[in-house]
């Protein structure tokens, strides 16, 4: 994947970076190994983490996100 290419956060791999296209502010995140949140409404299959944080965020699959890096 190339620098700055808008995919789906379903298709990064473990260590890359990106942040959500919707976005203004452009706050980075890094996707982790992490098991399937379901709730009653939804399930999110990613999980990341924002840069400088410890907690992990849950975020759908097709979420559009803007590729930046990947972290090996």
């Amino acid at each position: 994947m190339k620098r700055n290419e808008l995919t789906t956060a379903g298709a990064l791999a473990i260590g890359d970076t990106f942040y959500k296209a919707s976005d203004k502010t452009k706050k980075v995140f890094e996707r982790i190994t992490g098991e399937a949140k379901v709730t009653d409404f939804a399930t999110y299959n990613v999980t990341a983490r924002k840069h400088g944080s410890k907690f992990p965020e849950a975020m759908k699959s097709n979420t559009a996100v803007v590729f930046l890096r990947h972290i090996g």
